[in-house]
């Protein structure tokens, strides 16, 4: 009796070891999740560039397939973000397609196709009247001298070579792609730069890393100055 006893109380406590192992406990939580890393969408349209398009944070950027994340499918950050590189802002077309992804994704602009010259892959610009922005713009220039300097030549140099002064705060109406194409050539296309030399076009005998023909004008206005120059650009003047 006392061993049949002792095999019961034997079988009911590994029952309740049994039980209390396979019961749930309440308080572990079973909703637990991890951040998902974000997942961009590509461009698919070229062999080695590729622009991204996903969020506020990732939007616009291009970079070379190389680069691009394996999981997230995204540019690194670090790239190039909103770049206009080989666009032509005055007819609104660019000669890459991913280029032309990353500048229309630019909040200030917005994207149409228009195969209207080499340049086949296009976006519009918000317009806030019906008259011309080049019509406004040349009204503003009315009895001033918009004239180019030479490479290195500051627009300070060059009005005063004309017993003229540099008017700065006309510098923002020529800091645009369709003015400096009007007044330069512009043949390696019009890009975004930084310098205190813009608005300028680059020299033809300037170093191939600096792109030589093509025209830089600057979207930080307020480091525009009349005292900036740089060894390989041919600054755009407003003079009087």
């Amino acid at each position: 009796m006392e061993r049949f006893r002792s095999r019961v109380g034997d079988l009911t406590l590994l029952i309740l070891v049994i039980l209390a192992v396979s019961t749930k406990v309440p308080a572990i939580r079973t909703d637990i999740s991890f951040p998902q890393a974000p997942l961009c969408k590509t461009t698919v349209q070229g062999r080695y560039l590729i622009s991204d398009n996903k969020g506020t944070v990732y939007v616009g950027y291009v970079c070379t397939a190389p680069l691009l994340d394996s999981v997230s499918r995204c540019c690194p950050l670090g790239g190039e973000r909103f770049s206009c590189q080989g666009c032509n802002l005055a007819s609104q077309c660019c000669n890459s397609y991913e280029y032309c992804v990353s500048c229309c994704l630019d909040p200030s602009r917005v994207h149409e196709n228009a195969y209207a010259s080499d340049f086949h892959h296009c976006f519009s610009l918000h317009q806030n009247s019906s008259e011309p922005k080049e019509s406004k713009t040349e009204a503003s220039l009315t009895g001033i001298d918009v004239l180019v300097g030479r490479p290195g030549e500051s627009c300070e140099s060059v009005c005063r070579s004309r017993g003229q002064s540099c008017l700065s705060n006309m510098l923002s109406l020529l800091n645009q792609c369709d003015i400096l194409q009007k007044y330069m050539r512009c043949k390696n296309g019009c890009y975004v730069s930084m310098g205190a030399d813009q608005p300028a076009e680059v020299a033809e005998d300037a170093p191939s890393h600096l792109n030589p023909g093509a025209c830089l004008y600057t979207q930080m206005e307020e480091r525009l100055f009349c005292e900036g120059s740089h060894q390989h650009t041919r600054r755009l003047c407003p003079c009087a």
